[in-house]
């Protein structure tokens, strides 16, 4: 899951004309904490992760933290496919 948070990052502090996707950032409560997010993997406050499913992307306190929106609860952010990975 650090790739999408990576792919956010990027994002965020490297943006161009490719934009992939628009739309708005929140993080998981602090009640998530120890279950599973919509990716499947289990959600820790304190990892730099981040997971999609209705909304454009969630990430975890510990980034929404870093990209300085905890506070706000929301972040108007854009996302942009830098690499394919391929999934089995």
């Amino acid at each position: 899951m650090n790739w999408i948070f990576q792919l956010l990052f990027l994002c965020l502090f490297f943006p161009s004309n490719d934009i992939y996707q628009r739309g708005k950032a929140s993080y998981y409560a602090a009640s998530m904490n120890g279950r599973r997010t919509a990716s499947g993997e289990r959600y820790f406050s304190d990892s730099l992760t981040a997971a999609s499913n209705s909304r454009i992307i969630d990430v975890s306190w510990a980034a929404a933290k870093k990209l300085n929106f905890v506070r706000d609860g929301l972040a108007q952010v854009e996302l942009k496919i830098i690499d394919t990975i391929s999934r089995k």
